[in-house]
């Protein structure tokens, strides 16, 4: 999509192109940061092909990117979000409306937490936190 004539703008959810996949109309996009709210979030409103979920889901911790070019500007650069709330979702015969809510991502703020977790109870853990 061109913005102002300037700027190339692609948003991707789960590595999949809104402006090039089939059927998917983008609504509205917005990002989010504030000097009472530092960490930068986004938000999407979008109409989605039912069949579009056939081999994606959106769920907490979906990637979401946003990626801005301009050779006018020589910019090439991308934002990451994660998902953390779909605020709404309306269901038709053939599209679901939906408002999603993104925050940025960062770095190991999305490991799977199962792979570091310790199992026992609570006693077990602690002396084993202890013997370290």
């Amino acid at each position: 999509m061109i913005v102002q004539g300037i700027y190339n703008l692609d948003i991707l959810i789960d590595n999949l192109s809104l402006f090039k996949a089939p059927d998917t109309v983008f609504i509205k996009g917005d990002i989010y940061e504030a000097i009472m709210n530092p960490v930068p979030t986004c938000s999407l409103e979008l109409i989605i092909p039912l069949s579009w979920f056939d081999n994606r889901t959106i769920a907490d911790g979906t990637l979401i990117t946003f990626e801005f070019k301009s050779e006018i500007l020589n910019l090439n650069e991308r934002c990451y979000f994660r998902v953390f709330n779909i605020e709404e979702v309306q269901l038709s015969q053939k599209n679901a409306t939906v408002k999603l809510n993104g925050v940025l991502d960062f770095y190991k703020g999305y490991t799977p937490g199962n792979d570091i977790n310790m199992y026992g109870n609570s006693s077990d853990v602690f002396q084993k936190i202890a013997s370290i």
